[in-house]
């Protein structure tokens, strides 16, 4: 999703397969769209778009759909080249026994790459997050092929099950505050704020000490009541303003 309708424009978020949108606007081969999950808006090239019927999308919207929880998933219809997806796409019209997915009437045959996540709940993001160790930093990325700092939150959550919004002063109004690092649990989100103290930045704890973010890549710094310091800089490099723990599970 970019800024402008421009193959050069700024990339602002991400689609997910599986994720639904509303088209409000076109112009010269893009289409801006509003995304149903976590109701973006920006601008997508329109040979990208996927249409669905209004009954389609409304049974999207209206049912909770499964999560993939495999890194890498690849599925394909009959006749066609096959189709690798990403850890946190939906999963509409999932069939476990038949391991197939079905959209508006066409039927996807799922072939898993890679191992699935063990979810166990919100408790075990911190494990899920150490899958994406490395992953760079991409503004407006949503997947381990990169993801900015808000996105990769944004991505472990929903994988368990938690919708959360996009951008880092978004997510922190979700939740509930948590006093202190000593009273944190790991999945807490901890926020950091700039010289104006607007938050700019989210990580998730890991521990009372560490913390797993994506600033560069997806790595694990120490974290104080301070802030995050780096232990290769021997500098703080963020600096802390809450701390909040999201439940919905």
């Amino acid at each position: 999703m970019r800024r402008e309708p421009l193959e050069q424009s700024e990339m602002l978020s991400q689609l997910l397969f599986g994720e639904c949108y509303k088209i409000i606007n076109e112009r010269e081969g893009f289409f801006q769209i509003f995304s149903d999950y976590d109701q973006y808006i920006g601008w997508i090239d329109s040979a990208m778009h996927h249409e669905i019927t209004g009954e389609c999308y409304e049974r999207q919207s209206r049912e909770s759909q499964p999560v993939q929880s495999a890194l890498i998933m690849c599925i394909a219809q009959d006749g066609f080249s096959p189709l690798h997806i990403l850890a946190g796409s939906t999963l509409p019209g999932y069939n476990q026994n038949k391991d197939t997915l079905e959209i508006d009437g066409e039927v996807y045959h799922i072939r898993w790459t890679f191992e699935k996540f063990d979810i166990e709940g919100v408790n075990s993001i911190h494990k899920t997050a150490a899958h994406f160790l490395n992953t760079p930093y991409l503004w407006g990325g949503r997947s381990f092929f990169g993801s900015d700092c808000s996105g990769f939150i944004q991505l472990l959550y929903k994988i368990h099950g938690i919708k959360l919004s996009r951008d880092a002063y978004q997510q922190a109004e979700a939740g509930e505050p948590v006093h202190s690092l000593s009273d944190s649990r790991p999945g807490d989100l901890a926020f950091f704020r700039d010289e104006n103290h607007s938050i700019y930045h989210v990580g998730l704890i890991i521990s009372p000490s560490e913390i797993i973010h994506n600033s560069g890549f997806v790595h694990i710094d120490r974290i104080d009541e301070t802030g995050i310091f780096n232990l290769q800089k021997q500098q703080y490099t963020h600096r802390l303003h809450t701390i909040k723990r999201v439940t919905g599970y």
